[in-house]
């Protein structure tokens, strides 16, 4: 763990596990931010949620063997209501090598182990606040060097 709270671990998920759901059971565990950078496996399920041209979600679901080819997004805590908020994004290829991308919606069932690379953030927040120069730094004293958004 680095300075400002940050970890880097790999988690494995099992074969029929959901990996949202151990995603987000993550945050459960004193974690106050998790960051999906990258994933490794295959999946059977999965749902996204999509809009339709007049802006209306919709979900549609797709079963069937898929390598995923990309897997990142960001989750953190609700301070006031402890509720997880946040988007998980997965392209997948199909069996006749379409990429299907969107934003999960629920259900993210691995079909193989999946190794996920995700960045966790121990303690949240209020370990970080605005040095003199307006950049980001944790409260021990230490700059991130990142400007304030």
């Amino acid at each position: 763990m680095d300075s400002y709270g940050r970890q880097t671990r790999f988690i494995n998920i099992d074969r029929g596990e959901n990996i949202l759901a151990r995603i987000i059971s993550l945050l459960q565990q004193g974690t106050r931010a998790i960051s999906i950078l990258a994933a490794v496996g295959s999946v059977s399920i999965v749902t996204f949620k999509r809009e339709t041209p007049g802006g209306s979600p919709v979900t549609r679901t797709f079963q069937g063997i898929s390598p995923i080819l990309a897997l990142y997004g960001f989750y953190t805590l609700n301070v006031a209501s402890d509720v997880p908020i946040g988007c998980l994004h997965v392209s997948v290829s199909d069996p006749d090598g379409y990429t299907l991308a969107g934003a999960v919606s629920g259900v993210l069932i691995a079909a193989t182990s999946v190794w996920v690379i995700v960045r966790i953030l121990v303690g949240g927040p209020a370990n970080l606040c605005l040095d003199s120069a307006g950049n980001l730094a944790n409260k021990m004293g230490h700059n991130s060097g990142a400007p304030a958004a």
